[in-house]
């Protein structure tokens, strides 16, 4: 069995301490405050593991960041790559939340990109965006029908299409030559009219392709009624055109999602925005929803209360990976005891021992194998169904073969290590 060596330990309060501790173990250091628990597992072991990490960076990285003290040891063997979580407070920015700590946001944004329906904010009717080989099977399903494919034009001469070589337009589904329109009135202008047939496919195409040069909504009439379609989402009804449905978009720390009004910190003069109601997000992003859910109404969830909804959620067969890594995440949230919290909850705001739970979490995520975790303390102030919790996701940490060294006061947890 490999092992951990230590020999002549005399950092602060250490006395000269010889050790030898196995590698692939859950490991748990007790003993009364003040005995040197602490110093051992961070101070000596964990800061000579972070040494040896930073001499085997390259120089320039060394010098970016600093030389590192060598603990008063005599020699030290059998070190892995460390994870050091302990309970001090890490600094954590008004942006960055529980959400974005634990990257569930980032899979959530790809959610909403994908698979997300916008509505129109004023008729709340839902927007349609459809590839263009999308555009040309709609217009397929309409074998047999006479179809006219039109572009909208507002404010525009018809003098710039006659240049382009169109002669035609409609006016109230009335044609017109183009020549004729006086000048300021809107119109129609007529890129193409066919019977539809199942052979027409490359003329159907060609005339989209045609029509989308000149605007971003192709207007198609069929029999006595209009149909719209578009690239990007647009209302036909209240002429809105809404933004492409990207991950930024529903992002408040990126200028393509954040509130315009208090740039995405949910915050205006120390009182919640009036613009975006605390949200962060601009408007656009509030519009688009699964089901019925927005994404930051599912942000404000408990994450005990998320994980119901994200098991009910019906998304497309090519979206189940990034539905069930945001449903790992959420259960190993709830696991380590903060199923109570929101992923909005900024992180800041977080206890010292809460931010280490988040950590740990991310850790298991992760699924690192040969690395040596230092943890403080993980049980402190836990209900004991959540201790439980901790207890199998340490052992789950020592299971993907790590050495998972803990400092604890804990019975049970001390009872169900590997070594003490």
């Amino acid at each position: 069995m490999r092992k951990i060596v230590v020999k002549g330990a005399r950092e602060h309060n250490l006395k000269g301490i010889d050790l030898e501790l196995p590698q692939g173990a859950f490991i748990c250091f007790v003993g009364p405050s003040g005995s040197g628990k602490s110093t051992l597992v961070f101070d000596v072991i964990g800061r000579e593991a972070e040494r040896r990490l930073l001499e085997a960076l390259s120089p320039s990285i060394r010098q970016v960041l600093g030389p590192m003290r060598k603990p008063e040891v005599e020699r030290i063997e059998g070190l892995c790559p460390p994870v050091i979580i302990t309970r001090a407070q890490r600094q954590y920015g008004p942006r960055s939340t529980v959400g974005t700590a634990t990257e569930i946001y980032d899979y959530m944004r790809i959610l909403f990109a994908r698979a997300g329906q916008p509505f129109c904010p004023r008729c709340q009717r839902p927007i349609r965006a459809l590839p263009r080989e999308r555009m040309v099977d709609e217009l397929l399903s309409l074998d047999g029908k006479r179809i006219h494919i039109l572009v909208p034009v507002k404010g525009e001469p018809a003098e710039k299409y006659l240049k382009e070589g169109f002669t035609r337009a409609m006016v109230d589904r009335k044609p017109v030559e183009l020549e004729e329109l006086p000048r300021g009135m809107p119109f129609d202008l007529l890129v193409d009219r066919l019977i539809v047939r199942s052979e027409e496919r490359n003329r159907l195409r060609e005339s989209l392709e045609l029509a989308l040069r000149y605007s971003s909504v192709v207007k198609v009439l069929v029999d006595d009624r209009e149909v719209f379609l578009s690239p990007e989402p647009y209302c036909p009804f209240c002429e809105l055109r809404f933004p492409p449905l990207t991950p930024s978009l529903f992002s408040f720390n990126a200028p393509e999602g954040a509130c315009p009004r208090c740039n995405g910190l949910g915050e205006v003069d120390g009182e919640g925005c009036p613009q975006c109601g605390g949200k962060r997000l601009r408007q656009e992003a509030l519009w688009v929803k699964i089901e019925q859910w927005d994404i930051a109404t599912l942000g404000d969830l408990p994450i005990k209360d998320l994980l119901g909804v994200v098991d009910q959620l019906r998304v497309p067969p090519y979206l189940k990976e990034v539905l069930e890594a945001i449903r790992e995440r959420l259960e190993l949230l709830r696991r380590v005891g903060l199923g109570y919290l929101s992923l909005s909850r900024p992180m800041d705001s977080l206890s010292q021992g809460e931010i280490q739970r988040v950590r740990l979490s991310n850790e298991l995520v992760m699924g690192l194998s040969g690395v040596m975790y230092l943890v403080d303390e993980p049980t402190v102030a836990l209900h004991p169904k959540d201790q439980k919790e901790m207890l199998e996701i340490l052992k789950d940490l020592r299971d993907q073969g790590n050495t998972v060294l803990v400092v604890e006061h804990d019975p049970e947890t001390i009872l169900e290590a590997d070594w003490v």
